[in-house]
């Protein structure tokens, strides 16, 4: 039995790290994790009274981002075609540490059945670094949304970032785990709306 526990493990070594998925917060329709690691991920399950459709116009609309999120001082698009876009972020860190910034090609694309996905990653070569800001290389951001009937949506964000640099744990959480909760606290509020 013992030899039969050991195979499983190589075989699906996810079953160990699944447990090390800690419950950061809840709401009436979510469940967000933090699971720490040498770059610290990020889950969010949730549920919505919204269309899918809306939720990718939302979750593709950059340029509001400044005006909606607290920790993004500005978007400036690079690229954009009708799946695909390079984006230019500065996040907002409070005083005395450095402001981060990160580029980030976002594709969307449409996967089996009724499932939509919106895949971000860092990408490097279209704007230089900035000696007053500290680039995130390290982030990665998949978005899948179900949907369930045409005006309710069911909706998985998993991602990973590392900061840049040592920062406190707070502002680490922040960086990492403010804006995906954002997210679906105001997705929450589209159906509200309707």
């Amino acid at each position: 039995m013992f030899k039969v526990l050991i195979i499983l493990l190589f075989i699906f070594p996810d079953l160990v790290s699944a447990g090390d998925w800690k419950l950061k917060k809840s709401g009436t329709n979510y469940k967000a994790y933090i699971k720490a690691g040498e770059n610290k991920s990020y889950r969010i399950t949730a549920d919505f009274r919204v269309s899918a459709d809306k939720i990718v116009s939302f979750l593709t609309d950059f340029k509001s981002f400044p005006e909606i999120y607290d920790g993004i001082e500005s978007v400036d698009i690079i690229e954009n075609d009708d799946s695909t876009s390079v984006n230019y972020t500065v996040l907002k860190v409070p005083w005395p540490f450095t402001r981060r910034d990160m580029v980030t090609k976002v594709r969307v694309k449409k996967k089996d059945g009724n499932t939509k996905e919106i895949h971000s990653e860092s990408v490097s070569g279209f704007v230089k670094e900035r000696s007053d800001r500290i680039r995130i290389k390290i982030f990665e951001e998949t978005v899948e949304i179900d949907s369930v009937t045409p005006v309710t949506s069911g909706m998985i964000i998993t991602g990973t970032i590392e900061t840049g640099d040592m920062v406190p744990g707070w502002l680490e959480d922040r960086l990492l785990f403010s804006g995906p909760v954002k997210t679906v606290e105001l997705i929450s509020k589209l159906k509200e709306k309707e």
